[in-house]
């Protein structure tokens, strides 16, 4: 068994499970498109949401303290876009309620194609870091309804920890954000170094590949 982030692999072995390894996400054994001419995410932060955004999760507390960052950025001069990796109409919703300019990725190949031109990711979701880190875009991530964020950070061993919309201080939610922004090319160079690293770790997970 090959599992892609640490927190899972010491989760089964703590249970008994001796025969599993540490892989990667599968994206890591794709090849990467070459970056789109022109792209509406160029030089832009985008955000996306974590599951534990949806329905009732999507307290007022939440968005409220979103709308903080968002705007704490937009004082600095930062153009934001919100960007759907499931063309879901409640992703949409959201981007609505934060007042922020909501574009929806197609395919695969079209994201990581315009994604390597965005300036920075804010995102709850496992898969949107994982895209991230496979085109060298710094990122930072916030909470999920699983460790998983956690855990493709450790994997990385990328420098920017995530954090918990509901339980950090919004002041330390925008100096960990600006951090991350100031830090900007060398989380790039972080991200880029991995990748010989990454595609081994991901051919356990795709080991046909291989073959």
């Amino acid at each position: 068994m090959a599992v892609r982030e640490p927190v899972s692999l010491r989760y089964l072995r703590e249970r008994g499970i001796d025969k599993v390894t540490q892989a990667a996400d599968a994206v890591f054994s794709l090849p990467l498109p070459a970056p789109a001419e022109e792209s509406p995410l160029e030089g832009k932060i985008l955000i996306t949401d974590s599951s534990s955004w949806r329905g009732i999760r999507w307290t007022s507390a939440r968005r409220e303290r979103v709308r903080s960052l968002l705007g704490h950025l937009r004082g600095q001069g930062e153009r934001i876009v919100y960007l759907s990796i499931f063309t879901d109409r409640r992703d949409e919703h959201i981007a609505g309620e934060l007042d922020v300019e909501y574009i929806s990725a197609l395919t695969h190949t079209e994201l990581l194609s315009h994604l390597q031109s965005a300036k920075m990711v804010i995102s709850g979701r496992y898969h949107m870091c994982v895209f991230c880190a496979r085109c060298g875009v710094p990122f930072v991530g916030f909470e999920a309804n699983t460790p998983k964020i956690k855990g493709v950070c450790q994997l990385l061993d990328y420098p920017v920890a995530p954090f918990e919309f509901l339980t950090t201080p919004t002041d330390v939610i925008a100096e960990r954000v600006g951090e991350a922004l100031h830090q900007r090319e060398s989380l790039h160079l972080h991200l880029t170094g991995a990748q010989s690293y990454l595609h081994e770790l991901a051919l356990l997970n795709v080991p046909q590949l291989n073959e």
